[in-house]
């Protein structure tokens, strides 16, 4: 196929293109037919991340003389102002990995119908539908593309995550099911929730739940405090919670955690230097080596989420606040890098958030 093509000129080559809407990532995906019936995966992607795909097309060639179930690579190209790729088509859910992996083991869960794979912590998460039932499976023990720790770390972290899902169980945490050594790894399963993610990692999600109201807002807030509130009495602290870990179902208006997974019980010291987590929502004490994590921690965080619900996560001026001046006072207080100044409990922030937005 030419390099100048544009890319209604590259979808003319097929039969059929139908368009892919699961998934958060920003490329355009297609499900595509040739004359003989084939189907193939058509991902294009913005020319800027040329090189980056040029490269993992690369090594997926090098692999695909393998045996094992994987998205082929069949074509890469150019068209109009993106780069594309063309995979083999497998059980209609395409996934990105570092080398190919056997996942028939899966079908014991029912058929995917969407992956998550663009985590660093080395899990890959599916949709898993199962007659009626739908399920959210996390899995360690594969060679996620953007993996920061070994497959064995991962699978080590993901077992240690179980104890922390049933002690915290809430109506606002997704509910955990059950754990088990799979594949050669180590997978947990959770009731699947319908719900759109904060984090612009997940561009189309992301939209969707910044387009709700100021009183949504005000009740997601409340339910990430309650939850918290609900952590510290359960004597554990809040780590790695971030945008990427609240979630909300328009049809039922319901909040829902996530990815708890680094939650720890206290008394905590870090002893990482700077811990896991956006730096959107860190304290100064989670870059600290030695430094106690704790509580009055997690009132940073709170005080983090409330900038990012009501204000600018990066920009905390009075100017880039949408709700009162005694509100924007007590997230702010929240946010101190001095943390003898904060809130020195959760339940003591929630009580000033409380007063300040009646």
């Amino acid at each position: 196929m030419g390099q100048h093509m544009t890319e209604q000129m590259l979808l003319e080559k097929f039969v059929k293109s139908e368009p892919i809407t699961k998934g958060w990532s920003e490329d355009k995906k297609y499900c595509v037919t040739t004359t003989d019936g084939t189907k193939y995966l058509l991902r294009i992607t913005p020319i800027s991340r040329y090189e980056v795909r040029k490269s993992l097309f690369a090594m997926l060639e090098r692999v695909a003389a393998l045996d094992i179930p994987m998205c082929v690579p069949v074509e890469f190209g150019t068209c109009g102002d993106g780069v594309y790729s063309l995979q083999s088509w497998i059980d209609g859910v395409p996934h990105r990995m570092k080398s190919p992996f056997d996942f028939s083991f899966f079908s014991k869960y029912g058929k995917v119908f969407k992956v998550f794979d663009a985590q660093d912590s080395g899990n890959i998460c599916f949709g898993m539908v199962d007659g009626g039932n739908k399920y959210f499976v996390k899995f360690a023990g594969a060679p996620t593309e953007r993996a920061c720790v070994s497959v064995d770390e991962a699978i080590a972290n993901l077992k240690l995550t179980v104890p922390i899902y049933k002690d915290l169980a809430h109506p606002n945490l997704i509910k955990f099911i059950n754990a088990e050594e799979i594949g050669g790894g180590f997978a947990m399963v959770f009731e699947w929730v319908d719900a759109e993610c904060m984090h612009p990692m997940y561009p189309m999600s992301c939209r969707e739940f910044l387009k709700m109201t100021i009183e949504t807002r005000h009740q997601v807030f409340e339910d990430i405090l309650t939850f918290h509130a609900h952590a510290a009495k359960q004597g554990y602290v809040a780590i790695d919670f971030y945008d990427g870990s609240i979630m909300y179902d328009f049809s039922n208006n319901r909040t829902f955690i996530c990815d708890i997974d680094f939650y720890t019980k206290a008394p905590y010291v870090n002893n990482m230097g700077r811990l896991w987590g956006s730096s959107r929502f860190m304290s100064p004490e989670e870059f600290q080596l030695g430094a106690a994590i704790d509580e009055i921690t997690n009132v940073y965080t709170m005080g983090a989420t409330a900038f990012a619900l009501f204000g600018d996560e990066r920009d905390r001026r009075i100017e880039k606040w949408t709700l009162s001046r005694e509100s924007f006072d007590v997230a702010k207080r929240a946010v101190n890098d001095d943390r003898t100044q904060r809130q020195q409990s959760i339940e003591r922030f929630i009580e000033e958030w409380r007063a300040a937005i009646l």
